[in-house]
């Protein structure tokens, strides 16, 4: 079946939980309580759903990176370190990332 929904995110908080949704093309819903996690009821009904390309990866990145730079930015960096900081920070993450869903 397909539909579409919207999902808001706290990009802030977030924002690596997306990168992850968007980079792997596929997440699963659950419901829960607040503060529940996978792990404490892994049995319970999911929905799996694939994310079809629809061309937001390159409009994702630029969010992405921004989003970085502002997190560098208010932990002290200055603008040049912050852009190199938050690109390794992603380069890391996507590596991270890719283990962690089984990509190569």
């Amino acid at each position: 079946m397909e539909i579409t929904a919207v999902f808001r995110f706290a990009l802030n908080k977030y924002g690596g939980f997306v990168d992850q949704i968007i980079s792997a093309k596929t997440l699963y819903l659950q419901a829960g309580k607040p503060g529940d996690r996978l792990m404490h009821n892994i049995k319970a009904s999911k929905i799996f759903v694939e994310i079809p390309d629809t061309g937001f990866q390159p409009m994702w990145n630029d969010i992405f990176y921004r989003s970085a730079v502002r997190r560098m930015r208010s932990a002290g960096l200055n603008r040049q370190r912050a852009k190199q900081a938050a690109r390794q920070f992603i380069e890391e993450w996507r590596k991270v990332g890719s283990h962690r869903a089984g990509h190569r």
